[in-house]
């Protein structure tokens, strides 16, 4: 069965769908004007915040992402809320509210436009409606249900707002240009323009103990004070006055600085930028050790000793080998020596003197030797070798790489040198002259001592006060050395040694005297060595048999002799004893005796 439609009935959809697409037209342009306006207010709250404030990046990011939330939260129910899908019944609705004398009439009519076949509905009074609907509507715009005249209000505003937006632009390009910059740019570190202009602060790096001056230059208006922010690591802001300078600058001296700090400057309606005040802190050793290695006259091996002042005997050889906690560019070893002080000549009537005695002008200077250290490719790792011949004391300076800072380390380090000592001898036995016949063998007992042993052991004698003669002694094979050449082959202390006189001195004939010294010497290297002993002299007379025995005869007769005497005086001191023990104990001097019964 067939559907009969009305003339022209198209007509309604097209009117219907036009007044959809107006309406859809009516709110994007409401909704664009109302976003218009939060942005600008957005802008603006943004310009005076970021202006008052002046937001380091991440703030400004933090802002524009809050807006950005907001913004989304506000164009729902602004705007897309009322953007809706085309609905004929809706469209129909509205027109029918516009105008009330359709009495519903253009609602059936979209309703009931494509009826199915129903046997409960008349086609004929269905047509009839269509028709009449069609004929009602046919002078009517249904555009009509929006006016553009509702936004008056909202472009006033938005034109309004946008008006002023642009004289603040063309007022203040700069303010805004610089503030586009900083919104568009996260890490940009531009300033708003001000009346006093500040140039952008330097970062300062300077040497830990050193004065830190931060040097503010200003133009534009300027005023004669001024206020540095300054934060030290871990610590609180501290606000600083500053005071112009007659050269316009305002300058602050943070004296003996130890530490890292951020500072910035405010001069009149002007902020700085953050600058950093970057503390160097001097190079720290993280190891030390120094090698001692002995000359080979001391036959002493080589020794570790993490201690830096030592005490080493002389021409030892300094090995230090270090570890800096950060790379140098250079380091030196500065060594101080005093000059040997020259024995003071004797006072005569020409000489003179300094008030109180004190030593002629420059005796105690010091004498300083710079020695360049080896640095490792890392610049960490330091050797230095360095003799020690005289005492000295000694310092470390190193020159940085990265600021090209130098420090002198302030530890003095000292290194005592001892000299070596000549050897020391004395004859023990015989204690005094003596007489011997050509076939004497002389027993000598001798103490002989060095610092390092002894190299060589003589008897120097001489015949009847002539020739002096050294006649050397052969060591012990027990003292020969293993290792270390140049070490002494006699043994220290008492030793004994057999002279058997006829063999040194195959001439020798009753008469004669011979006078004799042991004299000894040490294995010290040096230009003054090697240094040398002699004990004190001791004489034998040569004799015959006879004159001998009667020698012998008397010797023991003085022996004998001083025996006795010993003897009477030891009885007479035993006598005294006896006698003081028999005595009595005296009565009074104020003490009450013991009483005694019967």
């Amino acid at each position: 069965m067939s559907v009969i439609t009305a003339p022209n009935s198209m007509e309604i959809e097209a009117k219907l769908r036009r007044a959809w697409r107006k309406e859809h037209r009516y709110f994007h342009i409401r909704g664009i004007c109302l976003l218009l306006m939060w942005l600008i207010a957005f802008a603006l709250v943004n310009f005076l915040v970021d202006w008052l404030f002046q937001l380091p990046g991440t703030g400004r990011i933090a802002v524009l992402v809050i807006e950005g939330v907001v913004l989304l939260w506000v164009i729902w129910p602004l705007w897309l809320r009322y953007l809706r899908r085309y609905d004929p019944v809706r469209m129909a609705l509205q027109v029918e509210k516009r105008h009330p004398g359709l009495q519903s009439l253009l609602v059936s009519y979209v309703q009931l436009k494509d009826p199915k076949d129903d046997d409960t509905v008349s086609r004929h009074l269905l047509q009839a409606m269509r028709n009449q609907a069609v004929e009602f509507t046919r002078k009517l715009d249904f555009r009509e249900i929006l006016s553009y005249a509702e936004l008056r209000r909202i472009f006033i505003a938005s034109a309004c707002i946008l008006l002023l937006s642009g004289l603040v632009s063309l007022a203040w390009k700069d303010h805004v240009r610089t503030f586009l910059a900083r919104m568009l740019n996260p890490n940009s570190n531009l300033s708003y323009p001000t009346r006093t202009r500040i140039e952008p602060l330097r970062d300062v790096v300077v040497r830990q103990g050193e004065t830190a001056q931060v040097v503010i230059r200003a133009g534009g208006v300027v005023p004669a004070d001024g206020t540095l922010m300054l934060q030290a690591e871990k610590g609180d802001w501290q606000k600083l006055p500053l005071k112009r300078s007659t050269d316009g600058t305002f300058v602050y001296a943070i004296q003996d600085a130890y530490r890292n700090c951020v500072c910035y400057a405010k001069v009149g309606d002007a902020v700085s930028n953050q600058a950093k005040i970057i503390v160097v802190q001097p190079p720290r050793l993280e190891r030390a050790a120094l090698t001692l290695h002995y000359p080979q006259y001391t036959g002493l091996p080589d020794r570790q000793s993490n201690d830096l002042s030592v005490e080493v005997p002389e021409g030892t050889e300094l090995r230090w080998n270090l570890r800096i906690d950060r790379p140098l560019a250079s380091a030196q070893l500065l060594v101080h020596v005093k000059p040997v002080q020259p024995e003071p000549a004797p006072a005569t009537a020409l000489s003179t003197t300094r008030p109180g005695g004190a030593s002629p002008q420059g005796a105690d200077d010091e004498v300083t030797q710079t020695v360049q250290m080896k640095l490792d490719p890392d610049g960490q790792g330091i050797q230095v070798i360095q003799p020690a011949n005289k005492p000295f004391t000694y310092q470390f300076v190193w020159v940085e790489r990265e600021h090209a800072f130098t420090y002198t380390d302030e530890v003095r380090h000292g290194v005592q040198v001892l000299p070596d000592g000549p050897p020391e001898v004395e004859i023990i036995l015989p204690t005094g002259d003596q007489k011997a016949t050509l076939r004497k063998k002389l027993d000598i007992t001798y103490s002989a001592r060095d610092d390092y042993g002894l190299a060589k052991v003589y008897v120097a004698y001489s015949i009847n006060n002539g020739k002096e003669v050294r006649y050397p002694l052969t060591p012990p094979p027990t003292t020969m050395p293993t290792t270390a050449p140049g070490r002494a082959l006699f043994p220290q202390g008492d030793q004994r040694i057999t002279w058997v006189l006829r063999e040194s001195i195959p001439d020798l004939k009753e008469g004669d005297s011979v006078t004799y010294a042991v004299e000894v010497e040490d294995n010290y290297p040096g230009s003054e060595g090697p240094h040398r002993a002699r004990s004190s002299e001791r004489t034998v007379n040569i004799v015959s048999v006879a004159e001998y025995q009667q020698y012998i005869f008397e010797q023991l007769g003085l022996l004998m002799q001083e025996v006795k005497d010993a003897h009477k005086s030891e009885l007479d001191s035993s006598g005294e004893v006896k006698d003081i023990k028999d005595q009595p104990a005296p009565r009074g001097n104020g003490q009450k005796q013991p009483e005694t019964r019967p």
